[in-house]
């Protein structure tokens, strides 16, 4: 355990030797003979330090008073024990083995002719924020943000709740994760390729960013794999509605979509703007209204959208 005292230095249990009264507070007297004044009374002190060798005898879990051991000049007035607290736990702190006078039930005696070993913590700052950080991050992941990306699922598009080509509601509503990356060739560059070569890419992945790609050649396979679930947890090539938010008769039905969210979080800046390039293009795998050949694709960054041949390059 490590005591902080007005200056801001942090003391080893073992090195405290006395604890005495003094106008204003108390003071500290070290092994070494040095003293250190604290603005808390002597008794308020020993007392804490009672508290925290009673974690010494065994206890995973104790509540410590903030203003007596951890920072000393964080209230005004510190008068009495109760009512600031630390919660203490076992990833906060840091245990260790040392030497120091108490009695056999644990308590702290400076006056105690014999050492003994016993555990001592302490307390850990940089163990606190982890911890914050760490629930911080598990809330997030509870309700994320669209262009949040989460780890082992991808960036996080929104809320689905898919229809099928006549309009009819599967009732079911899914959470969608966009990849963090598109498709690239052998050279590292965006894939450019034919709807059915991009098909056959997507069937092939295995664990990449944590899924398997699925085998659904167009929408209506899409929506039969939602349905019996065997698309759930699959990469697959996205509809015309995820892509842009409309359905191949051109109605808006899908708030959530890559178009609407482009800018948003780790979408943003991650679609290229220039009209020429094939590679502004996304296949969907939304068939046409008229030919069950052609294929519905999208051009992200202006929600520009064309039907062609699956065997176009786009």
């Amino acid at each position: 355990m490590f005591v902080t005292v007005g200056n801001h230095r942090e003391l080893a249990l073992s090195a405290i030797k006395e604890i005495q009264a003094c106008d204003g507070g108390s003071t500290i007297v070290t092994t070494d003979a040095e003293s250190f004044t604290c603005p808390h009374p002597a008794e308020m002190v020993r007392t804490a330090l009672k508290l925290y060798a009673g974690f010494l005898s065994g206890r995973e879990e104790t509540h410590i008073p903030l203003p007596s051991i951890l920072s000393p000049n964080a209230l005004p007035e510190p008068q009495s024990l109760s009512g600031v607290c630390l919660d203490l736990t076992k990833e906060q702190i840091e245990i260790t083995e040392v030497s120091a006078p108490v009695d056999a039930e644990g308590n702290i005696q400076i006056d105690a002719t014999q050492a003994r070993v016993l555990r001592t913590l302490s307390y850990n700052r940089d163990s606190e924020r982890a911890a914050a950080r760490k629930q911080a991050e598990e809330d997030a992941l509870k309700k994320p943000q669209i262009g949040q990306t989460i780890p082992g699922k991808g960036v996080y598009l929104g809320v689905w709740k898919p229809k099928d080509r006549s309009g009819n509601s599967l009732g079911k509503t899914f959470a969608v994760y966009a990849a963090p990356e598109d498709l690239t060739d052998e050279s590292g560059k965006k894939l450019v390729a034919t709807f059915k070569d991009t098909a056959k890419r997507i069937t092939a992945l295995r664990n990449w960013h944590g899924h398997d790609g699925g085998d659904f050649a167009n929408d209506a396979a899409l929506y039969q794999g939602l349905t019996d679930g065997s698309a759930i947890g699959k990469w697959f090539i996205p509809t015309r509605d995820l892509l842009v938010g409309t359905d191949v008769g051109g109605n808006k039905v899908q708030a959530n979509n890559l178009y609407a969210s482009k800018d948003k979080g780790d979408f943003k800046g991650t679609f290229s703007r220039s009209s020429l390039a094939l590679k502004e293009w996304y296949w969907s795998c939304t068939k046409g209204a008229a030919d069950g050949s052609m294929v519905w694709n999208v051009r992200v960054w202006n929600g520009f959208t064309v039907c062609d041949s699956r065997d176009q390059h786009r």
